[in-house]
C-alpha cells in the first residue's frame, strides 16, 4: 500500500514541503557541480515561509546535524494532487 504524499508548499530552487503520512518531509536543494535534493523528516511546528526557507538553509550549511533525519530516496513529487 502506497502512503499519501501531498505536496503542501515549495519555493523554487529552496524547498519543498511534502505531508507524507502523518509525518512532513522537507526537501532542500543542495548546490554543488550539480544540483541536487536531500529529503528530511521534520517537525509538526513552523510550516510558514520564513521558517522553512531558514530551515533549509540551516540544512545545507549543517548537513551533518540532520543526517539522522535524512529520507533516501529523496521525494520530489507528491502522490497525491
Amino acid at each position: 500500500m502506497d502512503i499519501d504524499c501531498r505536496l503542501i508548499c515549495k519555493r523554487n530552487w529552496d524547498y519543498i514541503l511534502f505531508k507524507v503520512g502523518d509525518e512532513f518531509v522537507l526537501t532542500a536543494m543542495f548546490f554543488d557541480q550539480i544540483d541536487y535534493p536531500r529529503s528530511f523528516k521534520i517537525g509538526q511546528n513552523d510550516h510558514d515561509e520564513e521558517s522553512l526557507k531558514k530551515l533549509s538553509e540551516e540544512i545545507r550549511t549543517n548537513y551533518s546535524q540532520f543526517q539522522d533525519n535524512e529520507i533516501q530516496p529523496p521525494i520530489m513529487k507528491p502522490t497525491v494532487v
